[in-house]
C-alpha cells in the first residue's frame, strides 16, 4: 500500500542556514522580513445573504526591512555599508534610485520545504544608522521591489562569498562630530562624541509603487520623490552654544553646519565616514529627573543634491562625498 506523504512526520527545517544576499553582499542580519504580502477584502453587497459572497483581491507588494549590525571586513562589513549607503543615496540621471536584486533563502530546501525566492528591482526606500553608548552600531534598511521568483539557491553559500569571523562595530568605534558654520553665535569649532550619548540618522527617500493596466497584480514601476535625512542626538548634559543656535533660528535664513558621522576601527583600514550638510537643528528637548540629565536635539538635513547628468555627476551629491577634513 502506497504512503501518502502529507501524512509523514516532517522534518523541522531551522532557518539558521538561511541567508540573505543583497546585491551580492551576505547580509548578518538580526532581523529580515522581506516578502510579498496582499490583501484579500470582502466588500460589501446586498444580495439577499447573510453571508459576504464577494472577494476582492488587492496589489502584490514586494518588500520589507533588514536590521544588522555594522561589521568590519572582511565580510560583510565596510563594503555591505558604503554599497547599501550608495544605494540609498544615488539617483540616475532620470531621477531614480538604483536597483538591485534580492535573494533570500528562508531554511533548508528540503523533499517538502521549498522556500529560497529572488526579489527582483528594488530599492533602497530607507536607510538608518544608529550608536548608542555601551552598544553596537545597528543599520536598517527598508527596501520595496517589483517581484518575487522562486530560485534555487546551493547550501551552503557559495565559496567566492566569505563569511569569516570579524569584529562589530562598537559605541567605541563610531564617530561623530557637528562642525560649527558660519553662524556669528552657537558653536565655537567642533563637538566630539564626547559631549554624545546617542546618534541617529534616517534617509528616508519616500519611494512609491505606481501601478497601470499592465495585467499583472505587481507594480509596473517604483520610484523615489523627495528624500527626507533627518536624526537626533543625545547630549550628556546640555550644550549652551548648540541650544541658541537652535534658539536663534528665526534670525537667519540660511544653515551651514554640518555633521560627520560613521566609524574608524582602531586597528585596520576600513572605516566609513560620510557628511551631512546644511543641519538645522530644532530646540533641545529637556526634562528634569533623579537620574543623568540629558538632552535631545532633533535636526534636518538640506543637501540640496543634483540628480546625475552627462556634465553634473553624481558626486554633486553631498551625501555621497567620502573626503572630510577633521581628526579621523
Amino acid at each position: 500500500m502506497a504512503t501518502n506523504p502529507y501524512y509523514e512526520q516532517p522534518p523541522a527545517y531551522m532557518g539558521y542556514v538561511g541567508f540573505v544576499n543583497m546585491d551580492g553582499n551576505i547580509i548578518r542580519a538580526t532581523s529580515a522580513d522581506i516578502s510579498l504580502k496582499q490583501d484579500i477584502t470582502k466588500p460589501d453587497v446586498v444580495d439577499g445573504r447573510i453571508d459576504k459572497t464577494v472577494y476582492q483581491l488587492g496589489p502584490q507588494e514586494v518588500g520589507g526591512s533588514v536590521a544588522f549590525p555594522a561589521i568590519y571586513d572582511n565580510a560583510g562589513g565596510t563594503t555591505t555599508v558604503a554599497n547599501l549607503w550608495d544605494k540609498a543615496c544615488r539617483r540616475t540621471e532620470l531621477g531614480t534610485l538604483l536597483s538591485f536584486p534580492i535573494t533570500v533563502k528562508y531554511a533548508q530546501t528540503g523533499t517538502y520545504n521549498s522556500s529560497s525566492f529572488a526579489y527582483d528591482n528594488c530599492v533602497v526606500n530607507s536607510m538608518a544608522f544608529s550608536v548608542t553608548q555601551s552598544d553596537v552600531m545597528n543599520i536598517t534598511t527598508d527596501v520595496i521591489g517589483l517581484t518575487r521568483t522562486p530560485v534555487s539557491i546551493p547550501d551552503p553559500p557559495g565559496s567566492s562569498i566569505s563569511t569569516d569571523n570579524s569584529r562589530v562595530v562598537t559605541w567605541a568605534d563610531s564617530r561623530i562630530e557637528i562642525n560649527a558654520g558660519s553662524r556669528p553665535i552657537g558653536l565655537e569649532g567642533q563637538v566630539g562624541g564626547q559631549f554624545i550619548r546617542s546618534f541617529e540618522v534616517n534617509v528616508n527617500n519616500n519611494v512609491e509603487r505606481f501601478y497601470t493596466l499592465n495585467k499583472a497584480l505587481f507594480a509596473q514601476a517604483v520610484a523615489p520623490s523627495k528624500r527626507d535625512v533627518t536624526g537626533n542626538i543625545v547630549f550628556i548634559g546640555r550644550l549652551p552654544g548648540l541650544g541658541e543656535l537652535a534658539f536663534t533660528n528665526e534670525s537667519y535664513a540660511y544653515e551651514d553646519t554640518e555633521i560627520l558621522f560613521g566609524f574608524t576601527p582602531s586597528v585596520g583600514s576600513s572605516q566609513f565616514i560620510r557628511r551631512l550638510p546644511n543641519v538645522v537643528f530644532q530646540i533641545e528637548e529637556m526634562s528634569i529627573t533623579n537620574n543623568l540629565f540629558e538632552t535631545t536635539m532633533n535636526w534636518h538635513s538640506l543637501p540640496a543634491a543634483r540628480i546625475a547628468s552627462s556634465t553634473t555627476n553624481a558626486s554633486t551629491d553631498p551625501l555621497l562625498d567620502t573626503t572630510h577634513s577633521t581628526s579621523y
